[in-house]
């Protein structure tokens, strides 16, 4: 007989371990589905260490989801006893006129991000190991830095588990169905029935959106 559980996620990596996490946390009967292991190397949150920045130049639209996520990364180093957050500051340097400089200032400006603008000597200064171009700009943000990225990956897993998530690993999905009421999965030894399904799988996606329609 297949088990109910409220939510399926399907793949563990970085967001899919936060997805199970936060469902958890909000007392929803979850199970997260990976077909490696935790923080493994074929995945986008393998190595290391990632970038975290509240200035993000790409669009200001971000930046809000960016100062939740500090807040979150935070609640989880509380949670997890974990220090996973290192706000060691960043310095970005481009033409005045560039989309990158210009993205900084209006996060800035829109956001209340704080940002120093540094006149060029005191921004070689400040970071010699740099030499930068004639007539460039260069920022500086205090508060951007990285996070311990297969850390962050098994600080969820942990804190998920804790408030009562389960997990399957190193076991591939065999075979989705989809009705119009539940999600039904299959693996080598289980089955399990959901009200609702995560896909998180990356470059595995594909195949799981298929089978979704």
């Amino acid at each position: 007989m297949p088990v109910h559980v409220d939510y399926l996620v399907l793949g563990l990596g970085g967001m899919g371990s936060s997805a199970l996490y936060h469902l958890a946390r909000r007392g929803l009967k979850v199970l997260g589905v990976e077909q490696f292991g935790i923080a493994h190397y074929r995945g986008s949150s393998h190595g290391e260490t990632r970038i975290i920045r509240k200035a993000y130049f790409e669009h200001p639209d971000y930046i809000p989801l960016l100062q939740r996520a500090y807040t979150l990364w935070e609640d989880l180093e509380q949670e997890s006893g974990k220090s996973l957050l290192n706000l060691c500051g960043l310095m970005v340097a481009g033409p005045p006129e560039g989309d990158v400089i210009k993205g900084v200032h209006l996060a800035e400006e829109r956001h209340g991000v704080q940002v120093e603008t540094l006149e060029t000597a005191e921004a070689q200064r400040r970071f010699p190991g740099f030499q930068l171009p004639e007539g460039f700009e260069v920022t500086f943000e205090p508060e951007a830095g990285f996070l311990h990225v297969e850390d962050c990956v098994q600080a969820h897993m942990d804190c998920a588990l804790n408030h009562g998530a389960q997990i399957v690993l190193h076991e591939p999905i065999e075979s989705l169905l989809v009705t119009e009421t539940e999600i039904e999965i299959q693996t080598a030894n289980q089955h399990w029935v959901a009200e609702g399904v995560i896909v998180t799988a990356g470059a595995w996606a594909g195949e799981c959106l298929k089978d979704l329609q």
